[in-house]
């Protein structure tokens, strides 16, 4: 349950990591966290059978005013190569193009800058560029959320939010309220999003959308009705782990910010 003080701990990577344990959480079972069991209530009425029809819509900020480039070019690379036929790309959209483009795709990656404010969790957003394309906005979870009154969201089935912190709670007097990007992309109708509770790197994030898209691809060709997003994201994590050299402590600072929210 990813609110209250609860939500700021990494359950999915409590345990022993040192090499040959399975003392820990990730060698035991796939985690998968949910704001509030209203919430996952709402979820399984609200699931149907996903479109047969995954297309996919690439959301991608490399160069940022005002901000540091993004090296986005690997989760690029591996969208296309994997799902080349039927993805969309949209480099440096503006927020009134993304509001317009999300409902029209049942799977969206989205590779930006997040902005997380402590002090007012709904303005928390995502970083664009504004209408004008001279300078960059955020697109708070505030305008996000208005999609779902506007327009169906029956075939949402998976949102990848590879920007810093959109599964992260921010302590202060909000934080019981479960209000981030990810718990609002769930909220808005997507079966599943991957987001990460604290900072990834961009390495980090070519890392885990390549680990993570070889298996989604897979299950795809294996003509699933469902996907097994918990599942995909839960063997790339363990992949990366594995292969990692260097001090436990420190791989998990790479691995362990993502996480899957759905059912």
């Amino acid at each position: 349950m990813t609110n209250g003080l609860m939500a700021l701990a990494p359950l999915h990577a409590a345990g022993n990591h040192a090499e040959g344990s399975r003392d820990n959480t990730l060698s035991q079972v796939i985690s998968s966290y949910i704001s509030s069991f209203k919430a996952l209530s709402y979820a399984r009425k609200k699931r149907t059978d996903p479109s047969p029809a995954r297309n996919f819509l690439l959301l991608a900020m490399a160069n940022t005013p005002g901000h540091q480039t993004l090296k986005v070019e690997a989760e690029q690379e591996i969208l296309q190569l994997r799902f080349g036929a039927h993805l969309t790309t949209k480099l440096h959209p503006t927020t009134s193009e993304v509001l317009s483009l999300l409902p029209q795709y049942p799977i969206v990656h989205l590779a930006c800058h997040g902005h997380l404010s402590s002090r007012s969790p709904s303005s928390s957003g995502l970083v664009f560029m504004d209408p004008s394309q001279s300078s960059t906005a955020t697109l708070p979870i505030s305008a996000i959320e208005s999609i779902s009154t506007s327009t169906s969201t029956s075939n949402f089935e998976l949102a990848f939010l590879s920007a810093c912190s959109t599964a992260e709670l921010s302590y202060g007097r909000h934080i019981d309220e479960a209000i981030n990007l990810a718990n609002c992309f769930q909220v808005l109708g997507f079966r599943h999003v991957i987001g990460t509770i604290w900072s990834a790197s961009d390495a980090n994030a070519g890392v885990m959308a390549t680990k993570f898209y070889g298996r989604l691809s897979e299950q795809i060709r294996e003509k699933k009705r469902a996907l097994d997003v918990a599942e995909a994201l839960h063997e790339a994590v363990r992949e990366y782990k594995e292969e990692w050299k260097g001090e436990e402590w420190e791989g998990a600072l790479h691995w362990g910010p993502w996480i899957h929210m759905g059912i």
